[in-house]
């Protein structure tokens, strides 16, 4: 394999998690607990209860077994999809992948079917760059799909100062 091939391979490879890194939004400031969600709530004596949330106000929670003043709460948790996190996984995963299959397959194909003046490093960069950019695409619904599927838990009270008022994730 050349040194222009392997050159554009990587470079497609590179320019694929590029584009995943830069397309990343920041985490959410507060994280807002829905009404019917399922959450977890550890009180100051240390017992710990799975419950749905029925209202949350300044002052007190309200699940479906029951109310507890805020004074009573020690944190709070709310569970929530890993959809996020499974597209971000899939977008690389299949980016890369896809990237790399797709330049190695494009400058193979492009020395074996050209004859004079061929162009491989060419081909295998460009077809490493928009097979990644589908497998980008690809495996982040595919990945999305797949992590909706398991659940996690999230810290949402009480809020913490060193995140600037945000709610701990």
């Amino acid at each position: 394999m050349s040194r222009f091939r392997i050159l554009g391979l990587t470079l497609a490879a590179v320019c694929s998690l590029a584009s995943i890194a830069t397309c990343q939004q920041p985490p959410a400031g507060n994280i807002v607990l829905k009404p019917g969600s399922m959450v977890q709530v550890t009180t100051r004596d240390g017992r710990r209860m799975r419950d749905r949330l029925r209202a949350f106000t300044s002052d007190s929670l309200l699940l479906s077994g029951g109310a507890y003043a805020l004074i009573q709460v020690d944190t709070v948790w709310q569970r929530h999809h890993r959809t996020k996190t499974g597209a971000k996984i899939g977008a690389i995963i299949g980016g890369v992948s896809l990237g790399v299959l797709t330049g190695v397959a494009a400058g193979t194909l492009s020395d074996v079917l050209c004859e004079t003046h061929c162009h491989a490093e060419q081909s295998a960069l460009l077809g490493g760059l928009f097979g990644g950019a589908v497998g980008v695409v690809g495996g982040g619904l595919l990945g999305g799909i797949l992590g909706s599927a398991f659940t996690g838990w999230r810290r949402v009270y009480p809020v913490s100062a060193r995140d600037g008022g945000a709610a701990q994730r």
